[in-house]
């Protein structure tokens, strides 16, 4: 994974940097470091990157059945 593609991920789950260092248990410094290409991002974590990816987006699709749900008559 690439910086680049790193943040391509972030925005497209609607995060800033500062909720993504969140989602991940790391600061904003290092999501933009990673981003701009001054840190390299490790095997281990991109992997963790995408799981964590996954459950948010895995969460949201949940919030919103249920949202759904609930306003149906």
């Amino acid at each position: 994974m690439t910086g680049e593609e790193l943040r391509d991920l972030r925005l497209a789950l609607g995060l800033t940097q500062v909720q993504m260092g969140g989602l991940l248990g790391v600061h904003r410094n290092t999501i933009r470091r990673y981003e701009v290409g001054e840190r390299r991002i490790t095997a281990h974590f991109a992997l963790f990157v995408v799981e964590s990816a996954r459950r948010l987006a895995e969460e949201r699709e949940k919030e919103e059945r249920q949202r759904r749900a609930r306003s149906r008559p």
